[in-house]
């Protein structure tokens, strides 16, 4: 009885995880939607305004579109900095280790890292048809 407990959390973990990975993978795309839904959510809010207030005023109906246009802002440059936006992915430092007669080498330490960023920028040139 207790290994079913077991199995059926690990099964809500893994369940999480790949609901996590896939709004990571496709966090542009929400992006695009609040953009979508904008003008929409503005009418709306200049409204209730309106009505709450009976007459035009300048507050929430300007406030919410800058708040907005800030954080698809932020969300555009973290999907950029993981490798999931529209730019190409750029990794933190060099890979590579020139020494004084010219020979290239990569130091084993960082060789995870080169694999995972070749990952990352064949995805991206994958999803921009470059490949």
């Amino acid at each position: 009885m207790k290994w079913y407990f077991k199995a059926f959390i690990e099964t809500v973990k893994d369940v999480i995880d790949q609901a996590f990975l896939w709004c990571i993978d496709n966090l542009r795309n929400f992006t695009l939607l609040i953009n979508f839904l904008l003008p929409y959510a503005c009418l709306w809010i200049g409204q209730y305004c309106y009505h709450w207030r009976a007459g035009y005023g300048i507050g929430g109906e300007i406030l919410f579109p800058m708040m907005v246009f800030i954080l698809i802002h932020i969300i555009n440059m973290f999907t950029n900095k993981i490798g999931k936006g529209t730019s190409i992915p750029v990794p933190s430092k060099r890979f590579t280790d020139i020494a004084a007669d010219g020979m290239v080498s990569i130091p084993n330490d960082r060789l995870e890292e080169l694999i995972l960023y070749i990952g990352d920028l064949e995805d991206w040139m994958e999803k921009n048809n470059l490949m």
